[in-house]
């Protein structure tokens, strides 16, 4: 098959912005006929795929070209890239200072509301947080990696079990609270973050042996999940007041799912760890 020529891959590239913007206000207004509607859609699904392909090759490009500049004129750039440890505690600062912003913010609501919802989000991503340090220490100090995942598994099963309670007063009306516009949006914006991260991690220690790579995989992913919930439990509030049935059984649902996959990640990660710590005691006693 004969490949498309590159300008015409580079033109629907720059097109794919321009026709999806179009296609979000023809369904909003309606300002185009139908058959015509229909074709903007085709075309700007096409060139979305091809701007999904071809961006991250750009990205890798551009990322390549302007870490190369400063890694020849800068020190501590090639020491980031150079140093395992320095990365890894670089690249969660950003991750780590979020976390904090939003349990803050999910404090400031529970006692703005009084709602003890948002009081055992604030809890729920404090304890991550503090795990996320945890990580970042034992990185320094390897002979702690066994323990620090053991412990990260034994309090993500423990936050299960308070993500459960959690679940048990959105059942019972204690979430029905309807935050500003504002509010939402940013619960959104923290939401889709933390999903990528969860996936970038997922992808980065899929292959990987190091335990701490994978607590830190699943403590991202245990954050994820909760923003959903989050934001699930936010946007039902703020669009769906008329209907609280349906509200509270998709709550009740989310949430049992979320409790059950946490829990899961961190029976796993106590199962593991102690067989981790067999295999090492038969080693020594050799």
């Amino acid at each position: 098959m004969k490949k498309l020529p590159p300008w015409l891959l580079n033109t629907a590239c720059i097109l794919a912005p321009i026709l999806s913007g179009l296609s979000l206000y023809q369904t909003v207004r309606l300002f185009l006929p139908l058959p015509a509607a229909f074709v903007l859609y085709g075309i700007a699904f096409v060139c979305l795929i091809i701007f999904c392909i071809r961006m991250p090759k750009w990205l890798v490009g551009i990322f390549r070209r302007v870490t190369g500049y400063f890694r020849e004129r800068f020190h501590g750039v090639e020491l980031f890239f150079t140093n395992r440890v320095l990365r890894k505690i670089v690249i969660a600062i950003p991750g780590t200072v979020l976390g904090v912003i939003y349990a803050g913010l999910n404090a400031f609501l529970g006692i703005w509301y009084g709602s003890a919802w948002n009081g055992t989000l604030a809890g729920y991503f404090l304890v991550l947080t503090g795990l996320r340090f945890l990580i970042l220490h034992a990185y320094r100090k390897r002979n702690m990696e066994l323990r620090i995942y053991r412990t990260c598994g034994m309090l993500l099963s423990v936050l299960s079990i308070t993500l459960g309670g959690a679940v048990i007063l959105l059942l019972h009306g204690s979430s029905g609270k309807t935050y500003p516009g504002f509010l939402v949006y940013a619960m959104a914006a923290y939401t889709f973050y933390k999903v990528y991260a969860s996936i970038r991690g997922m992808v980065t220690a899929r292959y990987q042996e190091s335990l701490l790579l994978i607590a830190q995989r699943n403590i991202g992913h245990a954050d994820a999940l909760m923003s959903l919930l989050c934001l699930q439990t936010g946007l039902l509030n703020a669009f769906n007041g008329k209907n609280a049935d349906f509200a509270m059984r998709m709550n009740g649902v989310t949430g049992g799912i979320v409790s059950l996959i946490v829990l899961a990640m961190g029976i796993r990660m106590i199962l593991m760890g102690r067989r981790r710590m067999n295999d090492d005691s038969n080693t020594y006693s050799r």
